[in-house]
């Protein structure tokens, strides 16, 4: 085998492992709430230090408060957190997809940055682009290089 071909079945192979993500949900820099028929959305997001208090607002498409999410003390890192798909006043909100922000209190003042991720479907891979594989997402996210992916679920 020449080196070449070695190149090209490595190559072939890496894309095959790819297809597999498709259906799968990744997480990736964004804040869309993807709330499906199920009535349960993931959301992801990653504190650079611990917080004594993580607050998640859930807004609709026009960006109204639906809801808010108190999810208590959490360790620095990377985290999710699920959403019932109901309003404030208690009423199940229709699929779609929702928008949310993230707040977060440092231990004892210290500073601390939240940064949300959407947890999105894949719903395919192009692998013909000059900068590398892209991954296509669902929720109207756009295309992202398999950089942008920070977990795969």
């Amino acid at each position: 085998i020449g080196v070449q071909q070695l190149q090209s079945t490595q190559q072939s192979y890496g894309n095959l492992q790819l297809s597999g993500l498709v259906g799968k949900n990744v997480a990736v820099t964004g804040d869309a709430l993807v709330l499906g028929s199920g009535g349960t959305a993931t959301g992801a997001y990653n504190l650079s230090g611990p917080a004594s208090a993580v607050t998640v607002a859930v807004g609709d498409a026009q960006g109204n408060l639906i809801q808010v999410l108190n999810l208590g003390p959490q360790q620095a890192g990377t985290q999710t957190f699920t959403w019932d798909g109901k309003a404030a006043d208690g009423s199940t909100l229709p699929a779609g997809t929702y928008q949310f922000g993230i707040s977060a209190a440092g231990v004892q003042g210290a500073s601390v940055t939240a940064t949300s991720y959407s947890v999105v479907p894949v719903t395919g891979v192009n692998v013909g682009g000059s900068d590398g594989p892209t991954i296509d997402l669902g929720a109207g996210q756009a295309p992202v290089g398999l950089s942008g992916i920070q977990q795969v679920f």
